[in-house]
């Protein structure tokens, strides 16, 4: 989802490096550090530390490099540049982006080293050329530089230092450390972010739930590859509770490992069961021993598969429970956000509270807005086969349940749910109504000559009538571009952290485009 710099970054930002250079500074390196990691420009550390004072090699260095100006990492060459580092080696997409537009070049012999310790004059170099390449600046040739540095690299060290990337150091030739590239890496970024260069969708967090129903399925993965550019974070919607405290389900794993290899943030959904065991959930949350073997397995399954946080969504809960499960997810952000995961709850879309409403009962937004990093709004399934039909995700229903969200919760940690199917209601027997994609409405306007369409303004949700084949009637209510595009546009109304749809393996070219016109 990030703009490439070449986008965020022109001629005029020499001033805008002089003029605002002061305010980037009043941050903390490792305010810094915590904001490229969220970007995921740099990684982290298990204990959630950021270690300044280690050393980086050269792949580490390279992978910033790449990800910071959002290098193409989708058409990579096979044929490797640099001897040392093959196909197989998991820095080759970054070292190969940045060596194809020259930021990077080898260290002789065609090889790269990649595993040597990066150098303060090897990375300001990297910065420098990628700065050059990417914007109307030039490096100035023929300049001094005070202190050790490299003849090969004066000219880039006054660059760096002109354009205030980096501070002044002794010796620019010794090994750098992750402190010298966070404030470095950031000088590029944050001046960015500061002059508000970077876009509103790139500020959002667009997350999609991936799911896997059986080891064949790959409807999500196929969306994931189509698509990946329209979001920046997955969950994949795999695993259950369990009465052992186990956690059970499916490793989405080639989802995950495309997911970390292209920038995506990844979460494990967990859900309490087959139809939301509501008797499961109560069982776990109401045994504390039970509950922490439950949490510990949690952790377990994000460290073993590289997730970088978790999604829970328990839902259909006894409104009883409503304190215990806030406790649990008390428990739950404890034990994994010092180690920098992060946590997600998914909530029933209500416009006020009743504690004892069935379904969303449970849920107290404005103790769990305390607790977790998001809150992922079901802003969807207002109607559905269950009951009568209407409106799937209506925009008046939709922005009164944000606005009492909102009254309750940061605005800043809440994601609005979006829909990316509809249903189809058998008018005559109930028993065959179903989930309708938009792929099906053109089916069912080009074989039904009785198809009528009609549009509920309050809603703002398009909807259609057929009789089928066999004279029975239909009612269908979907989502088309218009009906999307005003349910995001209350996400920079309301200041929400972003957008969640259900499902990616459901989506298509016309449901992503007006997303992204939405958040524009």
């Amino acid at each position: 989802m990030k703009k490439s710099l070449s986008m965020l970054l022109t001629s005029a930002m020499v001033f805008a490096l002089m003029t605002t250079f002061t305010t980037v500074e009043a941050k903390t390196t490792e305010q810094k550090f915590d904001e490229l990691k969220e970007e995921r420009i740099f990684s982290g550390y298990d204990d959630g530390l950021p270690h300044l004072e280690d050393k980086m090699n050269r792949e580490q260095a390279a992978k910033i490099i790449a990800l910071l100006f959002d290098l193409d990492l989708s058409n990579i060459s096979e044929s490797p540049t640099f001897s040392d580092v093959p196909m197989s080696t998991w820095s080759y997409k970054y070292i190969e982006a940045a060596a194809e537009i020259g930021i990077i070049n080898g260290m002789g012999d065609g090889k790269f080293a990649p595993k040597e310790t990066v150098t303060y004059e090897q990375f300001a170099k990297m910065l420098t050329v990628g700065y050059e390449k990417l914007t109307d600046e030039k490096i100035a040739k023929n300049q001094t530089v005070k202190g050790n540095v490299s003849t090969w690299a004066v000219d880039y060290i006054a660059a760096a230092l002109d354009w205030n990337f980096i501070e002044t150091h002794e010796d620019y030739t010794i090994s750098a450390n992750r402190k010298f590239l966070v404030e470095s890496a950031y000088s590029v970024y944050g001046i960015a972010k500061e002059q508000g260069l970077i876009s509103k969708i790139e500020d959002k967090k667009v997350l999609a739930f991936y799911t896997k129903y059986n080891p064949q399925d790959v409807s999500s993965y196929d969306s994931l590859i189509l698509y990946e550019k329209s979001i920046n974070s997955i969950a994949t919607s795999t695993f259950s509770l369990t009465e052992s405290g186990e956690i059970d389900g499916l490793f989405a794993s080639e989802g995950v490992d495309f997911a970390n290899g292209n920038n995506i943030s990844t979460y494990a959904a967990i859900n309490n069961g087959d139809g939301f065991d509501p008797d499961l959930a109560s069982l776990i949350l109401n045994d504390t021993k039970l509950s922490e073997k439950t949490i510990n397995n949690i952790e377990k399954l994000l460290k073993e598969y590289d997730y970088d946080g978790v999604n829970l969504d328990i839902e259909n809960m006894h409104p009883e429970d409503r304190q215990v499960y806030t406790q649990f997810v008390q428990k739950l952000a404890d034990q994994l956000q010092p180690k920098g995961y992060e946590v997600i709850v998914s909530v029933s879309a209500k416009s006020s509270d009743n504690p004892n409403a069935a379904w969303s009962g449970a849920f107290d937004y404005d103790a769990l807005g305390e607790i977790v990093d998001y809150i992922q709004l079901m802003s969807y399934d207002q109607n559905g086969p269950w009951g009568s039909a209407g409106p799937v995700s209506g925009l008046n229903w939709v922005e009164d349940v944000v606005k009492y969200a909102v009254s309750e919760i940061d605005s800043d940690k809440i994601l609005i749910g979006i829909p990316s199917y509809g249903y189809d209601w058998n008018l005559n027997d109930a028993s065959k109504n179903k989930t309708i994609l938009w792929s099906e409405l053109s089916n069912i306007m080009t074989n039904n000559e009785s198809t009528e369409m009609y549009r509920d303004e309050a809603a703002n949700s398009p909807y259609l009538t057929y009789t089928d084949a066999d004279g029975q009637e239909h009612i269908v209510w979907y989502e088309d571009s218009e009906s999307i595009i005003d349910k995001v546009e209350l996400i920079d109304q309301y200041g929400l952290a972003g957008v969640s749809v259900w499902e990616i393996g459901l989506t298509n070219d016309g449901l992503w485009t007006a997303i992204e016109k939405g958040l524009q």
